[in-house]
């Protein structure tokens, strides 16, 4: 959830991408790649105080999955993750001797990435929006993916995060829909 309290001056809008829409895309277009981003499962975490300025920042592991980028269920696109800051290393180093078939996966898998990453970035994936004071955005983290353009001055968003379950369980008698 993102509350735009004061805008700034200049710039600072928010960007919004559809990722199912590039994971469809990726499918229709690269099925090998949609298939090595749907199966190869890859560590992502999210990591809190780390910091480039600051040597001595205490950084703590706040969260770690193990998932593939693409995750399906019966075959339909139910989540997807592009977030290089969440990526954890690619344990690939392995020198066994399939060493060099390791190597071809590796480079396969980031020719997959680089192309989904492409698929979101373009602008028919995407909607920018200026928020205005007392505007508030929910933003489903499974499929929409939110960065912000550059900005001058200053601006004061308050956000945070829902859990999703508990999200769902209320929302779903609501609006009376079975597959969210």
């Amino acid at each position: 959830v993102f509350h735009c309290l004061v805008p700034a001056k200049v710039g600072g809008e928010t960007i919004l991408f559809d990722g199912f829409y590039a994971a469809e895309k990726l499918k229709q277009n690269y099925p090998e790649y949609f298939e090595i981003l749907s199966k190869v499962p890859i560590e992502h975490h999210y990591l809190e105080g780390m910091s480039d300025r600051f040597e001595n920042a205490s950084v703590k592991l706040y969260s770690r999955s193990i998932a593939p980028v693409i995750t399906c269920f019966n075959g339909k696109i139910v989540q997807v993750r592009l977030n290089p800051y969440d990526r954890a290393p690619f344990r690939t180093l392995n020198f066994s001797p399939n060493s060099e078939k390791t190597a071809l996966e590796t480079v396969k898998f980031y020719e997959a990435y680089e192309k989904f990453s492409q698929l979101c970035n373009a602008p028919e994936a995407a909607i920018k929006i200026a928020l205005k004071p007392g505007t508030v955005i929910f933003i489903d983290n499974y499929r929409v993916f939110h960065s912000r353009t550059e900005f001058q001055g200053s601006r004061k968003m308050c956000g945070c995060y829902l859990s999703r379950d508990n999200f769902l369980a209320k929302v779903r008698p609501l609006l009376k829909i079975d597959d969210l």
